[in-house]
C-alpha cells in the first residue's frame, strides 16, 4: 500500500512536467509573447489610458457622468459612457497599486485571449500547426491589444465567447447560453460589445435557419432565442436609451475613418502584411478544407476578415477568430512534430521562455513608478498648470495625446481643455478642423486654436522637414506666441503676454 501511494505521488508530480513536455511549443510561444508584452509595457501608455483613469475617477467620485464637464468645445452635450464599468475597473486597480498595476492587469487580459485561443485551437489541431498560425496572428492581436486601455477586458470576454459559440457549433449544448450574461457585462467594459452580439446572433441564425427548413421547433427557438438575447444584452447598460446615439458616433461614424488612425481602412502593406497572410490563409482553408469546417466557422472568418479590411482595429478581432478555427482545418496539410530531441531539450523548449517570462514579471514589478509614463515628460504639465494657476481664465489647446493626461494629473484643468479622446463628443465640423489643424491642408488649419492660451503639441507627429516645418514652428513664424518649454516628444506655446511663473 506505501509503495503504491508513493507512486501515485510520482505521478502527480510527474503530471505537470509531463504536460511542459507535450505542450512545450504552445507554452513557449504563450510565454513570450507574454515576456514581449511586459518588456513593451512602458511605452503602451496612451490617450485612451489616461481617459479610462480621468472617467473612472469623475465616476468614483460622482456617479456616471451624463453631460459633458471636462473639455470646451463638447461642453454641456449628452456624453455616454458606455465603458464605464471598464473605466472604474481600471481607477480602482491604479488606487491599489499605481500604474503598475494597471499595466499588469492589462496584459493579463491579453495573454488570457491569446491563452484561450490557443488551447481552443490545440483540443483540435497539433501543436505545430497551431504554433505557425499563432505566429502569424500574433502581430495583428498585438497591434490591437498592445496599448493599456479598456479594449483589454472587451478582448478577454470576446476569446471566452467566442470559445463557447466554437463549441456549441461542434456539439450543441446548454453551455452556450453563458453567452448571454457575458455579453451584458461586455455592454458596460466596451463598446466591441456590438461585434460579440454580431457573432452570437449569427450562430443563433445558423441554428435557426436550418432548424426551420427541418421543421425543429425546439431548435428554431433555440436559435431566434439567441439571436434575440444578443441584442437585448447590447442594452443591459444604465445608458440604454442613449446607446443608438452613442454607436452611430463610434462604430459607424465615417469622419472616424479620417481622424482616428486605427479606423482607416485596412490597405495592404508591412504592417498589414500578417493580417492578409492570415486572411489569404483563411480563404484557400475554406476552398480546401472547408468540410473541415462548420458553417459558422466559415462565417465567422468571413465576417471577421471583412471587418478587419475595412478597418484596421478589427484586424486583431479577426486574427483571434483564425486563430481557434484554421488550425483544425489545416492540420492535414502540414507536417507533424517530431520528438527526435531528448527530454531535456523538450522541456527547455517550455522552460526557457517560462523563465524570460519570470524575469519579465519581476522586473516590471520593480521598475520606477515614473518609467511607465515614458513618453509624458513632467516639463509641460508643470508650465500648463502654472499659467492656469496664474490666470484662472486661460484656455489650453492640447493635442489628444496629452489632454487626457494633463487632466489626469492635474483636475483643475477641468472644462479649459479644448477637446480629448472622445471624439463622438465632436460635431463634424469640429472633427473636420481637427483634420485641417493635424494636415495643415488650408490656410486656415489654425482656426481650430484660436482663443486659446496655452497650445500643447505632440512632435512624434511633427511631419518631414522636407514636406513642411514643424507644426510649433509654423506658429511661431506667424507670431503671437512664444515657446514655453520643447523636448523631444512634446512642444509648448504661450500667446504672447502669458503669464507664467
Amino acid at each position: 500500500m506505501v509503495g503504491s501511494a508513493t507512486q501515485t505521488h510520482r505521478d502527480v508530480a510527474r503530471r505537470p512536467l509531463r504536460f511542459l513536455e507535450r505542450e512545450r511549443l504552445i507554452v513557449a510561444v504563450v510565454a513570450i509573447y507574454a515576456a514581449v508584452a511586459l518588456v513593451r509595457l512602458p511605452r503602451t501608455l496612451n490617450q485612451d489610458a489616461w481617459l479610462a483613469l480621468v472617467s473612472g475617477r469623475l465616476i468614483a467620485h460622482d456617479g456616471l457622468p451624463h453631460h459633458e464637464t471636462l473639455t470646451v468645445w463638447a461642453s454641456g452635450s449628452r456624453w455616454v459612457d458606455q465603458q464605464w464599468l471598464s473605466q472604474l475597473l481600471m481607477y480602482a486597480l491604479h488606487t491599489v497599486g499605481g500604474l503598475r498595476l494597471v499595466g499588469l492587469v492589462h496584459v493579463a487580459l491579453v495573454v488570457f485571449a491569446v491563452a484561450v485561443a490557443v488551447v481552443v485551437a490545440r483540443k483540435r489541431a497539433e501543436p505545430l500547426t497551431v504554433l505557425l498560425i499563432a505566429m502569424v496572428a500574433i502581430g495583428p492581436i498585438t497591434y490591437v491589444s498592445g496599448e493599456v486601455r479598456t479594449q483589454g477586458f472587451g478582448v478577454a470576454v470576446f476569446a471566452v465567447v467566442l470559445a463557447l459559440l466554437l463549441s456549441d457549433a461542434r456539439a450543441p449544448s446548454r453551455r452556450v447560453w453563458v453567452v448571454l450574461p457575458l455579453l451584458v457585462a461586455w455592454g458596460n467594459l466596451h463598446g466591441s460589445v456590438v461585434l460579440g452580439a454580431g457573432l452570437v446572433g449569427l450562430r443563433g441564425l445558423t441554428i435557426a435557419v436550418p432548424a426551420l427548413r427541418a421543421r425543429s421547433r425546439a431548435d428554431t427557438i433555440r436559435g431566434l432565442g439567441l439571436a434575440a438575447g444578443a441584442i437585448a444584452a447590447i442594452f443591459a447598460s444604465p445608458y440604454a436609451a442613449e446607446l443608438p446615439w452613442y454607436y452611430s458616433h463610434t462604430a459607424f461614424n465615417p469622419l472616424f475613418g479620417v481622424v482616428i488612425t486605427e479606423w482607416v481602412p485596412t490597405t495592404p502593406g508591412p504592417l498589414t502584411a500578417p493580417f492578409y497572410l492570415l486572411l489569404l490563409l483563411a480563404a484557400w482553408t475554406i476552398g480546401r478544407r472547408g468540410d473541415r469546417m462548420t458553417p459558422f466557422e466559415k462565417l465567422l472568418l468571413l465576417v471577421s476578415g471583412l471587418g478587419g479590411m475595412l478597418a484596421l482595429r478589427y484586424t486583431g478581432w479577426f486574427a483571434l477568430a483564425a486563430l481557434m478555427t484554421l488550425p483544425a482545418a489545416l492540420d492535414a496539410e502540414l507536417p507533424r512534430l517530431r520528438e527526435g530531441s531528448s527530454r531535456a531539450a523538450r522541456l527547455g523548449i517550455a522552460l526557457a521562455p517560462a523563465g524570460a517570462l519570470a524575469v519579465a514579471v519581476l522586473v516590471t514589478a520593480t521598475r520606477p513608478a515614473r518609467s511607465f509614463e515614458d513618453g509624458y515628460p513632467a516639463g509641460p504639465a508643470a508650465v500648463v498648470a502654472s499659467v492656469a494657476a496664474s490666470d484662472r481664465h486661460a484656455r489650453i489647446f492640447s493635442e489628444v495625446r496629452f489632454s487626457d493626461w494633463l487632466l489626469w494629473h492635474h483636475p483643475e484643468l477641468a472644462g479649459r481643455l479644448a477637446f480629448d479622446a472622445r471624439f463622438e463628443l465632436l460635431t463634424t465640423h469640429e472633427l473636420l478642423d481637427l483634420v485641417r489643424w493635424s494636415t495643415q491642408v488650408s490656410d486656415g488649419w489654425r482656426r481650430a486654436a484660436t482663443g486659446y492660451d496655452v497650445i500643447v503639441l505632440d512632435r512624434s507627429r511633427d511631419p518631414p522637414a522636407s514636406e513642411r516645418p514643424a507644426t510649433y514652428r509654423a506658429l511661431l513664424e506667424r507670431g503671437g506666441f512664444r515657446l514655453g518649454y520643447l523636448s523631444r516628444t512634446t512642444a509648448v506655446l504661450l500667446r504672447t503676454g502669458t503669464a507664467a511663473r
